[in-house]
């Protein structure tokens, strides 16, 4: 899975979470007034509190397991927190892919170019007029071959 899905399945992990924890402080809240009126507490309540309890851990395992693999351990971190650092990763997940999408569009478009022929073109402009200022910027490959020739030959 692409980082960046996954730290939007993170997010979205967090929100079911927070989802999640209001409904079970609705209950919880119901099951206090219950309580304070010296009221029998109700099973299918008990029951439907317990459900919400599990399902909140095993979202929070779930979450902990992925998040893993992109951070440090998360127990005991807020959930504001978590929110904040996995907002932060997905804004430098996203600018790193339109990175990587521009140098792909930049490799198309040279591949596109005929650079062979137009590195024949400056090299031989760069012997016929040396004195250019595209001259003088490039490098004396006649020089670097002989170089490089005096160097294969003294190993």
């Amino acid at each position: 899975m692409a980082k960046l899905e996954l730290i939007k399945n993170l997010q979205q992990t967090l929100k079911e979470i927070k989802n999640a924890r209001a409904k079970l402080d609705e209950d919880i809240e119901l099951f206090r007034n219950n309580s304070s009126k010296g009221e029998f507490f109700s099973e299918s309540l008990g029951e439907k509190i317990k459900e919400q309890l599990e399902g909140i851990l095993k979202l929070q395992k779930d979450f902990s397991e992925k998040y893993s693999e992109i951070d440090e351990n998360c127990e005991g971190t807020q959930i504001c927190i978590l929110e904040e650092k996995l907002s932060a990763l997905q804004k430098k997940e996203e600018e790193k892919s339109k990175y990587i999408d521009l140098l792909d569009s930049e490799m198309k478009m040279i591949n596109t170019m005929n650079l062979s022929d137009a590195a024949k073109d400056l090299y031989e402009k760069k012997y016929a007029f040396p004195d250019s200022r595209v001259s003088q910027r490039c490098l004396d490959y006649k020089a670097l071959e002989e170089y490089a020739k005096k160097w294969k030959n003294e190993k």
